[in-house]
């Protein structure tokens, strides 16, 4: 059975910041990220960039050491083996100054989808970001919600030629023990508001 439910807010700042915080890991992982890997010889793939930002990039690391590795055993002159060994080093030192950069970056790394070699937010992670951010009411709720915004309206029309201001409403009502809500007397509205308007 599906339940009825109305949208009652969206908080679309909250939204707006989350999804601003994706762009940049997006942009961030194109500029950066994807050349690192590129260095390396590694492709950039949804499975590497997502390695890469899991652990500060400890499987990469481990790969690309173990690539490195194996070139170097094919070489039999110490002196082209210790060059190139330190020439390896290089990309693997940028690499991991990146990927440790990702580890204070806020974003929700589940929106983010990845082709032909790019970083980008997916719709279907976009919209599970704003709908984080939007509240409901659904079944008795929203009846509840219905007197709600009646109440409401009725209050704003009372307190239309108030002449203290709206926020004061307060002062016109109080609360019984039993938890009912009655008028105070009018006699607030016409001694202490009268004299103000003075």
């Amino acid at each position: 059975m599906e339940t009825t439910r109305i949208l009652i807010r969206e908080n679309a700042e909250k939204a707006y910041l989350d999804l601003r915080d994706v762009r940049l890991l997006c942009n961030k992982i194109n500029t950066e990220l994807v050349p690192a890997l590129e260095a390396m010889g590694i492709a950039p793939t949804a499975e590497t960039v997502k390695e890469s930002l899991r652990g500060k990039g400890a499987a990469i690391i481990e790969q690309y050491q173990a690539d490195v590795e194996r070139e170097l055993r094919r070489i039999k002159i110490p002196a082209i083996r210790k060059k190139y060994e330190e020439e390896a080093a290089e990309p693997l030192q940028n690499f991991i100054a990146i990927a440790e950069s990702f580890s204070g970056m806020r974003g929700d790394r589940s929106a983010i989808t990845f082709k032909d070699g790019k970083a980008f937010m997916s719709k279907a992670g976009e919209e599970a970001i704003r709908e984080k951010f939007r509240i409901y009411a659904e079944g008795d709720q929203i009846e509840t919600y219905r007197r709600h915004l009646e109440a409401a309206k009725a209050l704003n029309t009372l307190m239309e030629d108030y002449p203290k201001g709206k926020e004061d409403f307060v002062n016109l009502f109080k609360t019984l023990p039993d938890g009912t809500i009655i008028p105070k007397e009018l006699s607030y509205w016409e001694t202490v508001c009268k004299l103000q308007e003075k």
